[in-house]
């Protein structure tokens, strides 16, 4: 027999796992127990996690962005919960959301060499201008 040494799990439980679609009294209680159980970072894992794992997606820094419920329903659905239509709805709605916003991201760091390259090229322009006009005044 292992003994138990933290008191939350003596108290509240193992981490919950469900199989099956989870009722509204199964959904309360879930969520109840990953606010009492868990932290932050914990909820950034989660969504971390999920999106690596499941999605195939590395989102970085918007993790942060992510409220708590989201992270602790990725980690529901992570372990095999299934949400009602309601539910699945709306987390549906925040994934692709976040996907969004990463796209955003990457068509802004893929801008980013773009500017380069034509502040490059005014620069070389002006250059030119400069010696052809230091040119035209020498002869």
């Amino acid at each position: 027999m292992t003994r138990i040494l933290d008191a939350n799990t003596v108290f509240s439980g193992q981490e919950p796992k469900f199989s099956i679609e989870l009722s509204k009294l199964q959904m309360i209680w879930a969520l109840n127990w990953y606010s009492q159980n868990k932290t932050n970072k914990d909820a950034e894992k989660y969504v971390a996690d999920y999106f690596k794992k499941k999605l195939k997606l590395d989102i970085g820094a918007l993790v942060k962005d992510c409220n708590s419920t989201f992270a602790y329903l990725c980690r529901i659905v992570y372990n095999g919960g299934l949400l009602s239509v309601k539910d699945q709805v709306w987390f549906d709605n925040e994934v692709k959301q976040i996907e969004d916003r990463l796209k955003v991201k990457k068509l802004k760091l893929l801008e980013l060499p773009l500017l380069v390259m034509l502040f490059q090229f005014k620069i070389e322009s002006v250059k030119r201008l400069r010696n052809a006009l230091e040119s035209w005044r020498d002869n």
